[in-house]
């Protein structure tokens, strides 16, 4: 098989979307038949990774299998650094080596996904490789980076004017303000792609379903206290619990501290699923849910919601989330639009990896 470099923020903050597109994208290559592997570019914290080994030897994970998940509330504050998200690292291929840009052994080295172009996120560190530098590769490109709502001027001014995407040969975006941002720098147009998770066609397959039914499930890096009420109020009006994954919220009734898998296995059950981030609102879609997503918190989610023509669920200004949450979605049309952006992203991803005009 090729081998396959992908350059991401596999090793940044996790969070469930950061994990979930480098392993969508890890198993896309495998199906196209390349040996995909993620760059490292720093060691381990010794101490992560001891607790870490320590958890796998515990307790192993089966991708694919079905389980039943029992989880007591979680007491930290903090669990969007948590033991099970970070051990889902284990399902990534990340090369047991440091990069040394004096090897040459990926016949592609893939760019993205996920904000590695949003200077203004500072949940990583803004290396040269992420646009191409010091790789030593033929064939660099990017599949579906973002800067999110990052302007022309701030990512001039973040890169003092050095960045010019002349190491990469084909480009790609997750969404339209990145689109315009590489056009604007390099004159170049760029591919509208979607990001990876949304590749697969039956990424639910690896979901691990938990016992519980019947609750609201809330994905949101921090509830704000309008948000909060809305939720509460929903919850009251549907005589329903609320969960929250992934994030600590000390008036949800519970909270998950949950895999990758796991994750998708409770956006299954969930019986609705208010977020305000782009991979809540993508994975609300992949299983179909009756779902609210706050735009207003990211043009990324902004932009997904038109393309598949899903803007009225979109919470911005709604006073009672149950005015429009049980609205229908047409899912079949929303499938049938998902398809063809598919098979443009597809396509895209095959040509640049023969390095194709």
């Amino acid at each position: 098989m090729k081998k396959v470099g992908i350059c991401t923020l596999h090793d940044a903050a996790p969070n469930f979307g950061a994990t979930l597109q480098a392993f969508a994208l890890q198993e896309v290559l495998k199906k196209l038949d390349y040996e995909p592997e993620f760059l490292k570019f720093k060691k381990e914290n010794r101490h992560e990774r001891d607790v870490i080994n320590k958890l796998i030897e515990n307790d192993d994970l089966v991708i694919n299998s079905i389980r039943n998940c029992r989880y007591s509330p979680v007491d930290t504050k903090n669990i969007s650094i948590n033991s099970r998200l970070k051990k889902s690292r284990v399902f990534l291929n990340v090369s047991e080596n440091l990069y040394n840009k004096n090897d040459d052994i990926y016949k592609s080295i893939i760019l993205g996904s996920d904000e590695l172009w949003n200077v203004n996120n500072p949940s990583f560190e803004h290396r040269k490789e992420y646009y191409g530098y010091d790789l030593n590769c033929n064939n660099i490109f990017a599949y579906a980076p973002s800067c999110n709502t990052t302007t022309v001027e701030e990512f001039k001014e973040f890169h003092n004017n050095k960045i010019d995407f002349g190491k990469v040969s084909k480009l790609s975006a997750r969404d339209v303000n990145t689109k315009n941002l590489i056009k604007e720098i390099t004159g170049r147009d760029a591919k509208l792609v979607l990001d990876p998770t949304m590749l697969l066609k039956s990424i639910d397959k690896y979901a691990i379903i938990p016992d519980e039914k019947d609750y609201i499930l809330i994905y949101d890096y921090n509830v704000s206290n309008e948000r909060k009420k809305k939720i509460k109020k929903l919850a009251k009006e549907m005589n329903l619990p609320v969960y929250s994954i992934g994030f600590y919220c000390k008036w949800a009734d519970k909270n998950i501290d949950a895999n990758i898998f796991e994750f998708i296995g409770y956006m299954k059950n969930a019986t609705y699923v208010v977020t305000a981030t782009f991979h809540g609102t993508i994975f609300s879609i992949l299983t179909k849910k009756q779902f609210v997503s706050y735009a207003c918190l990211g043009y990324k989610i902004e932009d997904l919601l038109k393309r598949l023509e899903l803007t009225d669920r979109d919470a911005t200004g709604i006073e009672n989330l149950s005015d429009i949450i049980d609205k229908p979605i047409n899912y079949d049309r929303v499938f049938n639009i998902l398809e063809d952006e598919r098979k443009i992203s597809i396509e895209y991803l095959k040509n640049a990896l023969e390095n194709e005009v």
